[in-house]
């Protein structure tokens, strides 16, 4: 379910897609994952998310919005289960 709202912190969104949340809030990105344990990794460049690749960042904190346009891939990986989906949100 995706969402928008205007609180006292100013507009917040949040996107679900494929068991990603991806939520904007203050200026400041949030993902998670449905998937207990599973090590997130994303992209700001329009490549795919992969756990070995130079072009994606392992998920630990949120991160500041990019500018509008940027295109945000979010991929989750944990030893023993097949691939990911991704998730994809154009900002």
């Amino acid at each position: 379910m995706n969402s928008w709202e205007v609180n006292g912190a100013g507009f917040v969104w949040k996107y679900t897609s494929g068991g990603y949340t991806i939520t904007n809030a203050g200026g400041n990105i949030t993902l998670a994952c449905a998937t207990a344990g599973a090590s997130i990794y994303y992209s700001t460049n329009g490549t795919l998310p992969y756990a070995a690749s130079e072009s994606s960042t392992l998920y630990s904190a949120p991160f500041t919005t990019p500018v509008s346009g940027t295109q945000i891939r979010v991929a989750a990986y944990k030893p023993n289960l097949s691939g990911s989906s991704i998730a994809e949100l154009t900002i």
